[in-house]
């Protein structure tokens, strides 16, 4: 004869293990945001959009004297990109505004990642509590030969 609560115990063990993997994920997960929240113009690149890193070579790419495109060398030696008509000063402030925005963006995505893993964190800490604790009162039923 089966134990009366084998179903209780197999669900209870399910939903601790289950809380366990998804808490680790989520310490990971913190772990990145952090990381990237601490130091946001140096974090992958997941939104299509980048700045150059230095304002030389920002200037150098505006001036035409880099290509930075990814596109072929027989289209990049076309004369579709001119050289830019504006001045250091001019380039210098679209430089910045551009990184300022670029920083903005990754920084909320960091914490808006940060405390969604924080919050699961605690979530699955509070299921595996409460689980493990209920799996404790279960009852012992001596098994019956």
């Amino acid at each position: 004869m089966a134990r009366p609560h084998l179903f209780a115990q197999i669900y209870g063990y399910a939903v601790c293990l289950t809380a366990v993997i998804v808490g680790l994920v989520s310490i990971n997960n913190a772990t990145e945001a952090a990381f990237d929240l601490g130091n946001p113009t140096h974090t992958r690149n997941q939104w299509g959009t980048d700045v150059p890193a230095t304002f030389e070579e920002f200037l150098a790419q505006e001036r035409g004297q880099i290509d930075n495109t990814n596109t072929p060398p027989e289209v990049s030696k076309d004369s579709s990109r001119a050289a830019s008509p504006l001045s250091d000063a001019q380039l210098r402030r679209i430089y910045e505004s551009r990184r300022d925005d670029l920083v903005a963006v990754r920084r909320f995505h960091a914490t808006k990642s940060l405390v969604a893993s924080l919050l699961l964190l605690v979530v699955c800490v509070a299921l595996f509590a409460t689980h493990w604790r209920w799996l404790r009162r279960l009852p012992d039923v001596p098994a019956t030969t």
